[in-house]
């Protein structure tokens, strides 16, 4: 399944290419970050949004919003979009 976020960061000092490899290191083995970039939100603060591939089973969307939450400088994450690849 494929599932895209918009993660935002703690504060504009954050920068998303700083998000990427934190939760890239925090991922669990059945999950993986294809791609991502960076979307200017305002006064300098830019969002990440990133695809993530993770097997179609119950609860694995939830399983991702959770690790991504737990990762440092995370602000909040918003689903904006799921698919079966």
């Amino acid at each position: 399944m494929l599932i895209r976020l918009k993660v935002l960061p703690t504060d504009a000092s954050i920068k998303p290419d700083q998000l990427s490899n934190n939760i890239g290191k925090k991922l669990s083995s059945n999950m993986k970050m294809k791609n991502s970039r960076a979307e200017p939100i305002a006064f300098g603060l830019e969002a990440l949004i990133a695809d993530f591939i993770v097997p179609d089973e119950e609860g694995m969307v939830d399983m991702l919003e959770e690790t991504v939450n737990s990762v440092k400088f995370v602000s909040q994450i918003e689903v904006l979009g799921m698919s079966r690849r």
